[in-house]
């Protein structure tokens, strides 16, 4: 490591987790006595990646299919590294540059400056047409002890479907009071 600490025994090692806001400022507060500015040193963070790697093959021998280790952030603004997963029997094209987040099914985070602030593996439930992959997913990494974190509030989604509902009920009640009237379109 090149961040400036005396030795490699010197570095506490960070777990492959949810660090809470406590633990993360424990980290900085350490590498700021150190002197090193934490924000800079993505090398330190990076401690977590040999982790996320072995979680990434292990969903992979489940026969999911993991896109490439993409950046969050761009350039020098970027803040860590994470892998989207797919269905099975996904056959899309670029996922090692890129995302479809139509059939993305969860991610596996490798690292963030800062320490990661939530399971580094995720399950996504965005999408109505892989919900089943999604949690096929979950059944597979509950049954391999894999810890994840589902990415939905139920609450959200209650209040969200609410609001569409009560968007969908004007746009017909405009529809029937409309449908007889021919409309000037000119």
């Amino acid at each position: 490591m090149t961040t400036g600490l005396v030795s490699r025994r010197d570095v506490p090692k960070l777990p492959y987790r949810r660090l809470d806001s406590e633990e993360r400022m424990g980290f900085v507060d350490y590498l700021r006595d150190k002197g090193v500015r934490y924000v800079a040193d993505d090398e330190f963070w990076r401690q977590t990646e040999d982790s996320a790697r072995k979680i990434v093959r292990q969903i992979k021998d489940g026969g999911f299919v993991v896109g490439g280790e993409l950046s969050l952030g761009q350039g020098p603004e970027s803040y860590g590294v994470k892998s989207h997963v797919y269905p099975k029997d996904y056959t899309g094209k670029h996922i090692e540059r890129t995302m479809n987040r139509e059939r993305v099914i969860g991610c596996v985070h490798f690292w963030e400056s800062g320490g990661l602030s939530w399971n580094p593996v995720q399950i996504w439930y965005e999408n109505p047409e892989v919900l089943n992959d999604s949690l096929e997913l979950r059944n597979y990494l509950i049954t391999s002890g894999i810890s994840f974190a589902d990415s939905i509030d139920l609450d959200r989604l209650r209040k969200d479907i609410s609001s569409d509902k009560k968007r969908v009920d004007g746009r017909e009640m405009v529809l029937r009071r409309l449908e007889d009237i021919t409309l000037r379109t000119d």
